[in-house]
């Protein structure tokens, strides 16, 4: 890689993976940015990287300066439950789960008869995302 010179490297994976790839790829003397996925955001990832997480870029969603209830509420809950800073997959878990059960406590029940309203509410929760499809 180091002989490419690559003008910036792209990485994806969680902590554990990328920590001591991130490290390699520094000790062997690459110094071009690096941007990782959501996943690079977690404590652990700069414990393990140490000095090597200079010119890391993190691609995510968790805004931690947005001032909003509920993402205060989930960092201060994180933090006092896991004993470490909440994280970007983490929070994207959260919401997810938070999604479900709005859905689910609006469609009434999760009975196999209601599954019909249930995807209704899911369907127009996320309905402004949109996916491309083979």
């Amino acid at each position: 890689m180091k002989r490419d010179n690559p003008d910036v490297i792209y990485i994806t994976g969680y902590f554990f993976t990328t920590a001591p790839l991130v490290t390699q790829l520094r000790s062997a003397g690459i110094r071009a940015p690096i941007v990782g996925s959501q996943a690079f955001d977690a404590e652990k990832f700069i414990q393990i990287a140490g000095a090597a997480v200079e010119g890391v870029y993190i691609v995510g969603g968790l805004n931690r300066d947005r001032d909003s209830p509920e993402r205060k509420e989930y960092l201060t809950e994180f933090q006092k439950r896991a004993g470490y800073a909440g994280e970007n997959v983490g929070a994207s878990v959260y919401s997810a789960v938070r999604l479900m059960c709005d859905a689910i406590t609006r469609a009434g029940a999760l009975e196999p008869a209601k599954g019909v309203r249930l995807r209704a509410y899911l369907k127009s929760a996320v309905a402004p995302a949109s996916y491309l499809q083979p």
